[in-house]
């Protein structure tokens, strides 16, 4: 997968339209609400069939921890 189809998906999923902002260094904790985290959950689940509570989403500080996720549990590797 595209690292820069998923710095879409997260921008859609928090409402960005600045997609220059979302990178793997992008502080996701400050500037997402509970509809931007409830979102995310869902397209983990849609797009990679990943499940991950709201009690783990709240651990996560950067976008590239969710990326780290992603590739441990589902042996995915982005691409850039």
């Amino acid at each position: 997968m595209k690292l820069n189809d998923f710095f879409l998906s997260i921008a859609e999923c928090l409402e960005i339209n600045d997609l220059n902002l979302i990178k793997a260094d992008f502080n996701i904790s400050k500037t997402w609400d509970s509809l931007g985290q409830i979102n995310i959950i869902n397209m983990l689940d849609k797009n990679y069939n990943l499940v991950i509570s709201i009690d783990h989403l709240n651990e996560i500080t950067y976008v590239q921890d969710i990326i780290d996720i992603i590739e441990e549990k589902k042996n995915i590797k982005f691409e850039n």
